[in-house]
């Protein structure tokens, strides 16, 4: 008797993890519909590639011009392919912006390096939207920028807000938690609170109207972080590119309360 041949050539499914998010990675997150995260990745990773030399101009490096007049041309010629080599190999080693496979049902996650600042950026992005009412992406729904991130550790939490409030809380300002959880389940909320109202004396929670808005964004062994004026997180409908884009339309509503189900589970 022949062996029988289950699951069309024998070959199981292999399940696909998705690559983890290393301590100092930055970017941003962004949900969208389910199955529809490639597309959705596609977009973002556009809209970064078009806006992010406008929104942070790089300064390029210039010589004065005696030194230029004094430079032989053997030097010259060997100087440029110095720098060839040096831009190939950088361009390599550091994409400006890189989509992460993390796998993960309705939500995407693209890395960027200097000079993108996520919370700079995405602030930037849902401005112009606001201003333009027009939009021109079909999957993306709310981005949440991670300026800094750790591992998931209580003490490599404490570190890393210690690090990101730095520069945004000097005069007693208010503020608020954005907490979200996608597998995760390390640190609980009452814990991370906890932890922020210790590193910010003098402080005063506000969920209504604060000053401020603390991201964190917890994924599997990693925390994310940043802060935000919370009039421009208010404003800009909690960057959500539909909601912005229905509020300044005047539209009822009905797709951004549709789009709202499909976020990522924040608490």
């Amino acid at each position: 008797m022949g062996k029988r041949n289950h699951g069309g050539g024998g070959q199981a499914k292999r399940f696909k993890s998705g690559v983890l998010i290393e301590p100092g990675q930055v970017g941003i997150y962004a949900s969208c519909n389910r199955h529809k995260e490639g597309a959705a990745a596609k977009e973002l990773k556009q809209l970064l590639n078009d806006r992010w030399k406008e929104y942070f101009p790089v300064e390029e490096e210039t010589n004065e011009e005696n030194e230029k007049e004094e430079e032989s041309v053997e030097d010259a010629i060997k100087r440029e392919i110095d720098e060839m080599n040096k831009q190939n190999q950088d361009a390599k080693n550091k994409e400006i912006v890189k989509e992460m496979s993390i796998n993960c049902d309705s939500l995407i996650f693209i890395k960027t390096r200097r000079p993108i600042v996520p919370s700079k950026f995405v602030t930037q992005v849902c401005s112009e939207l606001f201003e333009s009412r027009a939009k021109n992406t079909r999957f993306l729904q709310k981005l949440t920028p991670i300026d800094a991130s750790c591992n998931a550790t209580e003490t490599e939490f404490r570190k890393l807000a210690e690090k990101v409030f730095r520069g945004h809380f000097d005069n007693q300002e208010s503020y608020s938690l954005n907490l979200i959880k996608r597998n995760f389940s390390i640190i609980d909320r009452d814990t991370f609170t906890s932890i922020v109202a210790e590193l910010l004396p003098g402080h005063r929670l506000n969920y209504r109207e604060p000053d401020k808005m603390i991201n964190i964004f917890c994924f599997k062994n990693n925390i994310g972080m940043s802060v935000v004026n919370f009039n421009d997180y208010d404003k800009l409908c909690k960057f959500n590119l539909q909601q912005i884009f229905d509020r300044v339309n005047g539209l009822d509503g009905k797709e951004a309360t549709e789009g709202a189900k499909q976020e990522t589970g924040a608490e």
